[in-house]
């Protein structure tokens, strides 16, 4: 287990859900406007890539359209990927769901908008960076 994970026994969850209930908000390093940015990127690339899907039943131009959706859809992940670097954030989460649009039928769920909303939160709430610590301690490292 790395060095800066806590173990599960080291975190106590009653005193977690406390510290959630007590002071559920902290200063972001995200503004609303950068959100709403943000957020309104991943869903088009999110819907780039359902319609690039549903495009495949087009006779003769239908699979061009997943080539191009997932063309958007990687640009949308490099610019938001490089926004979190820069603003000094965590973007595991955020690969995850990127990840995850890597794989042909999954790409049609909102994955990269929903890793981006939980990374937000992961900001916004660091009583929710206790939790994900916890969860991961609990996953075995290979």
């Amino acid at each position: 287990m790395p060095e800066n994970q806590p173990s599960p026994s080291q975190i106590n969850k009653k005193g977690l859900i406390k510290d959630v209930l007590s002071n559920p908000v902290s200063e972001s390093k995200f503004t609303v406007i950068e959100i709403i940015l943000m957020l309104i990127l991943t869903l088009s690339s999110d819907a780039a890539e359902a319609l690039g899907t549903l495009g495949l039943a087009i006779p003769a131009i239908g699979p061009i359209f997943p080539i191009v959706a997932w063309f958007y859809g990687q640009t949308i992940s490099a610019i938001i990927i490089f926004w979190l670097i820069m603003k000094g954030v965590s973007f595991n989460w955020f690969l995850g769901g990127s990840g995850i649009e890597l794989i042909p039928i999954l790409n049609t769920l909102p994955a990269r908008t929903i890793a981006l909303i939980i990374t937000i939160a992961e900001d916004k709430f660091p009583p929710l960076k206790k939790v994900t610590q916890l969860a991961k301690a609990k996953i075995p490292a290979k």
